[in-house]
């Protein structure tokens, strides 16, 4: 229920007047399907937009961490700075997926 619940909020969003239509299931659907992991906001009676960034800088963090073997590669993977990518990936507490050859 919940997965329904966050995809209708998902669809609220992009829906670029007040109807949702069938393109705009289709084109959500298909963004879904191309990405690993799709990113989540789950809304509450208020939204904190420091936390809805926070979430999706997380849920953006751990993905590349999956994906890259070393900050260097995350951080060019996401224009920024490897410093950038080490601080936030200590603020999240998200580790790199050790790879052993």
């Amino acid at each position: 229920m919940s997965e329904l619940q966050n995809f209708i909020e998902r669809l609220l969003i992009i829906s670029k007047n007040d109807e949702i239509n069938k393109q705009d299931v289709m084109n959500l659907l298909t963004d879904d399907l191309q990405n690993e992991l799709p990113i989540n906001i789950y809304f509450e009676e208020k939204l904190d937009l420091y936390k809805a960034l926070e979430s999706v800088e997380s849920q953006i963090l751990k993905r590349a961490s999956m994906k890259y073997k070393t900050t260097t590669e995350i951080a060019e993977a996401l224009n920024v700075n490897q410093s950038t990518i080490s601080k936030k990936l200590k603020k999240y507490n998200i580790k790199l997926r050790n790879v052993k050859l």
